[in-house]
């Protein structure tokens, strides 16, 4: 581990071979493939790349998600959106989005997981465990 202080700044196109170069080496580490982001996405709202001794070490890369939760209603209104899941889900393509994560307390986890899976979510990923910040 480099103690070095990065210098940070914004991404530069020419950033982008070592950014990959950087991806492969940190997924081979890891033993597992994930794709590498698109920064030319209009949803990548950030890429700081973090540079030392003039080397592109890597990047931070903040994309848009969009979160859905049920708030309040009863068994009916989540039959509802159950029965209206494209019309929920052609409004929100409508808007920009192009996936939907839904977060659940672990102790609901198995009622709300039938209810999630109707509504076409599906678990990501099990090695991940997500995370929360209010900015």
């Amino acid at each position: 581990m480099n103690s070095k202080p990065c210098l940070w700044r914004g991404f530069r196109p020419g950033d982008e071979p070592e950014l990959r170069a950087a991806h492969a080496a940190q997924c081979a580490g890891l033993g597992m493939q994930f794709a590498f982001p698109d920064l030319e996405d209009p949803r990548t709202l950030l890429v700081a790349v973090c540079e030392r001794a003039g080397k592109v070490v890597g990047a931070v890369v903040a994309h848009a998600t969009v979160e859905v939760m049920f708030v309040g209603g009863d068994g009916n209104m989540v039959r509802s959106a159950v029965r209206q899941e494209s019309v929920l889900a052609e409004w929100l393509r409508a808007l920009g989005a192009d996936e939907a994560h839904a977060f659940v307390p672990r102790r609901w986890v198995r009622s709300m997981q039938p209810i999630l899976r109707r509504l076409g979510f599906a678990r990501s990923n099990e090695q991940y465990m997500p995370f929360y910040r209010a900015l």
